[in-house]
């Protein structure tokens, strides 16, 4: 109601967090202030400690204090208003009458909490429906303010808190508002009018302004006179639940049907101010219909042979209503309460009229004849079964379509026959295109369109359907052409076996078959070492027998291999896992670009080399052979020894100062690592 009503500056999002919301309105000299808690146990901690209203002016800051404690006015204020303010009763009463909104059953008893939670929650919401229709209502319930003390360029922020504060802190709100601002009200729009006999139904589209009205009354004028207020009530629009429909209704009596009439709509705002009028409509009010009706006395088959076939129809009509008719029509219809009426004729038959020859009837249909009277009113008069044996049957239906979901849900649908006599259809159902096709529908249907259950679990992939055309005489048309449905794919395929695994020093050689599932597309190979959780893709490869060498593996380490079938539904189904080791020989990569180089300055030997190995060895081994003696030891280098100088890309360097001047020197290295592997000895340097 209140709060999507009106155009408004909440500041910070107050308005949203608070357990009260305001909304202001300038104008005339003054602001307009109105607010109302968000539930009705904030409207009750209102009545009862009231609310703090101060104003901030935005041009030097100053606050001013409007009210230290509004609270709603005594009993004693409310009972001279009464009377002459509509909705100031209701509100009183929900403040201060307890007895009417306590909770009682038929025999006296007192109700359950639920029902005291109901009347309670239906107190809270007529007093605040009451608020919003008066703005006198609004200030003597504590719920609304009119600052006049403001300068006409003003600009000010309004704040109010929800007391006691120690109770309610954090529940201030603000809206800024500028004096000069004004909200120019719209008149309502959409008014439509549906004129009847001695009334009129008016139907105003109120979400167009709701952002700015919160009642409504309706102004009737008749023929050349005034304008006047007929609801004696304010309207409100209440959406009812389920229903979406914006419109607001109100239903009036015609002093005559000879008389124009003219009703507007105006709207009026939460700060108690009326807008413009909607624009007007006008117009009489129609007289009812005759109270006769055309009565079929004769309805047959036309002379057989005929093309196109026809039937003739004889009516009468009482001859006392012949001068209050304008014409006839003809309709067709199935003749159910409910079923749909189709004009027969193309032009509206003269009054004179009393037989009509219809061309191309549609056997056992019902028929009937229409008056339509001075007043343009409808008569239509009692329907008459047409009769004809028909040996004709439809043509067979075409066009027949359908789906299977996962759960065997089937949902058929086709285009209309166009024969003329269509009663309804009839679906079968079989497990084989040459299988005989069983009826499944116990009634005809009318639809274009059928749903079915069928079982999933059967070896059948495909569900084949067709339906049959009926008419009215019962002839049936031949079969449509089987529709043949796909069952969807609910059942993975079955995985590949791992015939053969084997880890060498080259990594894990694994062999598979094929699967035994025809919609097997793809077999995904996955992996994991002992400590992972989960298996990795590594390959894809079609869904064949195969095999495949993973080379990706580390030495010496184990590895769960599984495979794993895809089908073209994208299914999928894991097989059984294998494991293997890459075996590993200890062997590593070789030591590369070994060069031993004397310095000229310090005489040492400079030994350069470059380490392959993924891995960092433990040591580098340096062997050393003097005058043409056997290899020796002479340093064992670790990576925190200080000897070993270090640079990018794997590149390592040693000098060897323990030399002799005019000795000849031969140097081998070995990488060795922990666990006993090691590289292959480098190729012999000679120094001489």
């Amino acid at each position: 109601m209140l709060f999507c009503c009106l155009l408004v500056n909440p500041l910070s999002g107050q308005q949203q967090k608070a357990n009260v919301r305001m909304i202001a309105d300038a104008r005339d000299g003054e602001i307009r202030l109105r607010w109302a808690p968000i539930d009705l146990k904030n409207w009750e901690i209102g009545n009862q400690y009231g609310y703090r209203l101060w104003r901030t002016d935005q041009a030097n800051g100053q606050e001013i204090i409007l009210s230290e404690n509004l609270l709603p006015a005594p009993v004693e204020a409310w009972k001279p208003v009464v009377d002459t303010i509509p909705y100031a009763g209701l509100y009183a009463a929900a403040l201060y009458d307890e007895d009417s909104w306590t909770a009682k059953l038929s025999d006296g008893a007192t109700g359950t909490p639920e029902d005291q939670k109901n009347i309670d929650k239906s107190r809270f919401g007529l007093a605040l429906l009451s608020a919003d229709q008066f703005w006198e209502v609004s200030l003597l319930a504590g719920l609304g303010y009119a600052d006049k003390n403001i300068k006409p360029d003003g600009q000010y922020i309004y704040h109010l808190s929800l007391l006691p504060l120690s109770t309610n802190d954090g529940n201030q709100i603000s809206v800024s508002v500028d004096a000069e601002y004004r909200v120019n009200l719209p008149k309502p729009a959409s008014l439509e009018a549906e004129w009847e006999n001695g009334e009129v139904k008016l139907s105003l589209d109120q979400a167009l302004t709701t952002a700015f009205y919160t009642t409504y009354s309706v102004e009737k004028a008749i023929g050349d006179g005034p304008f006047f207020q007929v609801n004696t009530a304010p309207l409100v629009y209440f959406e009812r639940e389920g229903y979406n429909d914006p419109n607001l209704y109100f239903t009036d009596s015609l002093l005559n049907n000879t008389t124009i009439h003219h009703y507007r709509f105006v709207g009026r705002s939460p700060f108690g101010i009326d807008g413009p009028p909607s624009d007007t409509v006008s117009g009489y009010g129609v007289p009812p219909p005759i109270p006769y009706y055309a009565r079929i006395e004769e309805l047959r088959p036309g002379p057989e042979g005929t093309d196109p076939p026809t039937a003739y129809l004889a009516w009468s009509v009482p001859e006392v209503a012949e001068d209050q008719i304008v014409g006839f029509n003809v309709y067709a219809t199935l003749g159910g309460p409910n079923d749909s009426l189709f004009l027969i004729n193309p032009a509206l038959l003269l009054a004179q009229r009393r037989t009509y020859t219809i061309t191309d009837p549609v056997p056992n249909y019902n028929y009937l004849v229409s008056i339509v009277d001075v007043n343009g009113n409808r008569v239509d008069g009692v329907s008459k079964l047409l009769r004809i044996y028909d040996k004709e049957p439809p043509v067979p239906p075409v066009g027949l379509t359908g789906t299977i979901d996962s759960n065997g849900v089937v949902n058929l649908k086709w285009p209309r026959n166009l024969d003329n006599d269509l009663s309804g259809y009839r679906v079968y159902r079989t497990n084989g295109r040459e299988g005989e096709p069983i009826e499944i529908t116990r009634d005809v249907v009318h639809a274009e369109q059928y749903q079915d259950t069928i079982t999933m679990n059967t070896l059948s992939d495909t569900a084949y359907y067709a339906i049959r055309a009926i008419d009215f005489t019962g002839n049936y048309s031949d079969f449509s052409q089987l529709a043949a449905l796909s069952r969807p794919d609910l059942n993975p395929p079955i995985p590949p076996v791992i015939k053969a695994i084997s880890g060498s020093t080259e990594g894990v050689r694994i062999e598979w078959t094929g699967s035994a599932s025809q919609d097997a597309v793809t077999f995904q190979l996955q992996r994991k070492v002992t400590t992972d959780t989960s298996f990795q893709s590594i390959a894809d490869f079609p869904a064949r027998p195969a095999e495949y060498l993973d080379s990706t593996t580390a030495r010496g380490q184990s590895y769960h291999y599984r495979l794993l079938a895809i089908d073209d539904a994208g299914l999928s189904a894991p097989g059984r896992p294998a494991t293997a080791i890459h075996l590993d020989n200890g062997v590593r990569a070789p030591i590369l670009e070994f060069t031993a180089r004397r310095q000229t300055e310090s005489g040492a030997i400079k030994l350069n080399w470059q380490c392959a190995s993924a891995r960092k060895p433990s040591f580098f081994q340096i062997l050393r052979s003097e005058n043409g003696g056997p290899l020796q030891t002479i340093r064992n280098l670790k990576f925190d020894d200080p000897g070993l100088i270090k640079s990018t890309g794997k590149r390592y360097a040693f000098q060897d100062r323990a030399v002799k001047p005019r000795a000849t020197y031969v140097y081998r290295i070995v990488g060795r690592f922990l666990g006993g592997a090691f590289t292959p000895m480098s190729p012999e340097v000679r120094v001489d």
